[in-house]
């Protein structure tokens, strides 16, 4: 289902305006999200009926199915997605039902399997660029930079723990000539995490 939810978004180079504005999102956190980035939400769905309809000059010559598929997973999961309209790279965020790893051995432990099972996975060797603990604005963070199922992409995901009972996993994708601005932009994002009191306990 992430497969094909990537493969929707690339087709999106620009959708509509948007201003820079703090979003809250649905679990729990909120973040600072630059006025050209666009976001696709069950909630920005609600506000805007229209979001997805085909006959935007915007949309050119993209296939209205690949539309309302886009729109039924918006709809119907739980999924946060962001796009960036200069250059139609993405990021999501969904809810995770694992842990992060708590010290260097569950690290390198995690690290192996994610390498063997996304190699398996895609049928082809995952070169991996970072795989690490991290702090980001205060929250345990996992940090895994690797090759994307296509060639000339790549994937940079965080999972976050939000709270002792949630953990979030905001993972982009962008193709390799906007490597360097699409990793500094999903970085200031990160960093801009805030959650309230209470929900960190």
């Amino acid at each position: 289902m992430k497969t094909i939810i990537l493969a929707f978004l690339m087709l999106f180079i620009w959708i509509g305006s948007s201003s820079a504005r703090t979003y809250t999102s649905t679990f729990g956190f909120s973040i600072d999200i630059p006025s050209h980035w666009l976001i696709l939400s069950k909630q920005e769905l609600k506000n805007n009926p229209d979001l997805f309809d085909h006959e935007r000059e915007a949309f050119g010559d993209i296939d209205p199915s690949a539309l309302v598929m886009m729109k039924i997973i918006i709809s119907s999961r739980k999924l946060e997605v962001f796009l960036n309209r200069n250059t139609g790279d993405t990021f999501q965020v969904v809810e995770s039902g694992d842990r992060n790893p708590k010290n260097s051995s569950e690290r390198e432990e995690e690290c192996e399997r994610l390498s063997h099972s996304l190699s398996n996975a895609f049928g082809k060797h995952m070169k991996f660029y970072a795989c690490v603990l991290r702090n980001v604005a205060g929250l345990n963070a996992f940090y895994v930079e690797h090759d994307g199922p296509a060639d000339g992409t790549r994937i940079i995901q965080y999972s976050i723990e939000i709270s002792p009972d949630l953990t979030v996993i905001l993972t982009a994708t962008c193709g390799d000539q906007s490597l360097q601005l699409i990793k500094e932009e999903i970085e200031a994002i990160v960093t801009s995490i805030e959650v309230p009191q209470e929900s960190s306990r």
